[in-house]
């Protein structure tokens, strides 16, 4: 595509370039990386047009370093690949592996070779229906550490994409710790352990299916909203193995009720009520901020095969979930 459709005569940008989408994508195949899946922290790995490409990160201090032995239009071939000096043949990197300050070192040639031809099998797979665990869903970082700054601040990377997040000490004081359990209405949770950067799951369509049918009398979700000036309601599909579906209206308030003012509506419970917010610097607030608990009737003669998470909301707002069972 670099080669044959973008060039410097007057038709030289394949598309209305107004608000520089074509000219960014330019850039990132230039550089050899792609941000491939939407909402995803990594990276899909290409080919560097550079033999030395830097890229400062937002703190304005670290940094990563792409060196590419060989680059160049006619060889698009990666024949090895090391980061920080680690062999990988995977073309696939984790945002977290590179935000510390990184080198990644490729060699490049003309003519094809055996690199990444074995890790299809440890690729990462975000389509909206191919988890087989909430855990595996997971995409969004919504907890924060008391007097810790979040080196991603500058990126968004709070619960409310304002600044703020739950605080994680405030949380273990609730009965919430990373990897750990959470019970409630006699149902134990299995709290995010937060490993992959990751604790929490933006709901936008994501099918959970089941490695096993199986019977249950309740479906249990632990979440909150946020941006919710009213509690967002989402359409969740449960699907069991003879195909029949039932549907239910997930409904979770605003993680923080707009800051005290709202109460807790009939459809969530309180699960969790965590005494105060840490934002993106580590300071924190005397906000309390809760994560409630929903549940819903499941037809126990039949065997759930699939849940499907609320696509969006009636309203707009951002529904969250933390933990889900069956019971």
């Amino acid at each position: 595509m670099v080669n044959t459709v973008f060039s410097d005569d007057p038709g030289g940008l394949p598309g209305n370039d107004d608000l520089g989408a074509v000219s960014s994508w330019y850039v990132w195949a230039a550089i050899g990386l792609y941000p491939e899946i939407q909402a995803v922290s990594g990276l899909t790995v290409g080919s560097p047009m550079f033999d030395k490409v830097v890229i400062r990160w937002a703190d304005g201090s670290k940094k990563l370093a792409i060196n590419a032995k060989g680059a160049a239009s006619n060889s698009p071939y990666i024949q090895t690949l090391a980061l920080n000096g680690q062999a990988l043949d995977m073309p696939w990197l984790w945002l977290k592996d590179l935000k510390d300050s990184a080198t990644l070192d490729f060699t490049l040639a003309a003519s094809q070779s055996q690199w990444g031809q074995d890790s299809a099998a440890r690729m990462p797979s975000f389509g909206l229906d191919s988890f087989t665990s909430l855990a595996d869903a997971l995409n969004n970082h919504g907890i924060g550490s008391d007097g810790q700054k979040t080196t991603r601040g500058l990126e968004g990377y709070t619960y409310d994409m304002g600044g703020w997040s739950y605080s994680s000490q405030a949380l273990a004081a609730a009965g919430a710790t990373a990897g750990g359990g959470v019970s409630f209405n006699g149902i134990r949770f299995t709290w995010p352990d937060g490993k992959s950067g990751l604790d929490n799951m933006v709901s936008q369509g994501q099918t959970i299916t089941l490695a096993k049918p199986r019977a249950a009398t309740t479906l249990a979700i632990l979440g909150s909203s946020t941006n919710a000036s009213s509690a967002p309601t989402g359409k969740l599909t449960v699907t069991y193995a003879d195909n029949t579906q039932a549907s239910f209206d997930l409904r979770f308030d605003d993680w923080t009720l707009g800051g005290g003012s709202a109460k807790v509506g009939s459809y969530n419970q309180v699960a969790l009520t965590s005494a105060h917010r840490v934002d993106q610097n580590g300071n924190t607030d005397s906000t309390k901020a809760y994560v409630y608990y929903w549940d819903a009737k499941l037809d126990q003669q039949r065997q759930v095969k699939s849940i499907t998470l609320p696509y969006q909301t009636d309203n707009g707002a951002v529904m969250h979930v933390f933990a889900m069972e069956l019971k």
